[in-house]
C-alpha cells in the first residue's frame, strides 16, 4: 500500500452507507435533538425517554457523535451546537422538515425498528428478512461475507500488527477471527509466535473460514481452532 493510494476514503464510503439513514431516523422519527436540547443524557436515559433498546441507542449515539451532531462528555451526550441550531423545534433555521422528507425511505424505517426493538435487521435490507448471523448457514453468503471482512482486514490488519509489535506474546487465540487475516498479520510482524483462529457460528461459515485461513497463511504457525 502506498501513501498516495490510501484506501481510507473507500473504507469510510462503505462503512458510512447507513449513516445518513440513521441521522434521518434520529431527526424525523425520534426528534432526538429537540428532546435533548442543552441537557446531557446517557444512552440509557435516551433509550428510556424515547422508548428505545439500550444497545442500539448506544450505537446511535456513537454514530451521531461521529457525524458531529452529538457532543460527548464522559458517558453522556448533548446535542452539538450544529444540531441545536438546525435540528431542534423553534430553531430559526430549522432543517428538520428537509430531513423529514426522507422519513419514508425503507432503510429509515428499518433502522427505527432496530432502535426500538433491539432486534437485528435483515442483512443489507435483503428481501429474505434474515440477519447476517442467520444467513451464515448458506455457503454462498458465508463466502461473500468472509471475503468482505477479509478485504477490509487486509487494509487494517497491518496497522494492528504494528501497534502490537512490542507486546511480549507468543500465542494468540483469535476468537471469531473469520478468515484469520488479523492473525496472519500478527505473525508476519514477528518471527516467533503461533495463532489459532475460531469461527463457530455455523458449519458452512466454519468451512469457509478454515479454507480462507489456510489460503491466507503461508506458515504452519496459524491454524483453525
Amino acid at each position: 500500500m502506498t501513501d498516495d493510494l490510501d484506501p481510507t476514503p473507500l473504507l469510510r464510503l462503505r462503512e458510512g452507507v447507513d449513516a445518513g439513514d440513521l441521522a434521518v431516523a434520529a431527526i424525523a422519527q425520534l426528534d432526538l435533538f429537540t428532546r435533548l436540547g442543552s441537557e446531557a443524557w446517557s444512552p440509557a436515559e435516551i433509550a428510556a425517554a424515547l422508548g428505545l433498546a439500550v444497545r442500539p441507542a448506544t450505537a446511535m449515539c456513537d454514530a451521531l457523535e461521529g457525524l458531529g451532531l452529538l457532543d460527548r462528555s464522559g458517558e453522556r451526550f448533548t446535542a452539538s451546537a450544529l444540531a441545536r441550531a438546525h435540528l431542534t423545534a423553534g430553531a430559526e433555521a430549522d432543517l428538520r422538515p428537509y430531513f423529514e422528507s426522507l422519513s419514508e425511505r425503507p432503510a429509515v424505517a428499518e433502522l427505527t425498528a432496530v432502535l426500538r426493538t433491539g432486534a437485528p435487521a435483515a442483512w443489507a435490507s435483503s428481501a429474505g428478512g434474515e440477519d447476517w448471523a442467520a444467513r451464515l448457514s448458506d455457503p454462498a453468503f458465508a463466502e461473500r461475507f468472509t471475503a468482505a471482512m477479509d478485504a477490509r482486514g487486509r487494509v487494517l490488519a497491518p496497522a494492528l500488527a504494528q501497534a502490537l509489535v512490542d507486546l511480549p506474546f507468543q500465542r494468540v487465540l483469535d476468537v471469531a477471527g473469520g478468515s484469520g487475516v488479523y492473525a496472519a498479520a500478527l505473525l508476519a510482524a514477528r518471527r516467533n509466535g503461533r495463532t489459532s483462529t475460531t469461527s463457530t457460528r455455523t458449519f458452512a461459515w466454519r468451512t469457509v473460514c478454515s479454507s480462507a485461513i489456510c489460503r491466507s497463511s503461508s506458515t504452519s504457525r496459524t491454524s483453525p481452532a
